[in-house]
């Protein structure tokens, strides 16, 4: 059969193939503090149109909290 060089050779050529295939085929990672930013703005917008409707003054929608 084929020498033991030429089989680790073979090998390598297939897992850096693999490895290359795979990282064209995965989703990109979110980053960890996605899901904070969110939530941060949006708590920031629905506090931003209270406010609005404050400002206002009489609104027919109630808050809730």
């Amino acid at each position: 059969m084929f020498p033991d060089k030429l089989k680790l050779l073979v090998l390598l050529i297939v897992i850096i193939r693999i490895a290359y295939a795979i990282s064209f085929s995965s989703l990109s990672q979110a980053p960890l503090d996605e899901h904070k930013q969110e939530n941060l703005w949006r708590r920031r917008a629905i506090a931003k149109l209270w406010e609005e409707r404050r400002r206002m003054g009489r609104t027919p929608i109630f808050k809730l909290t």
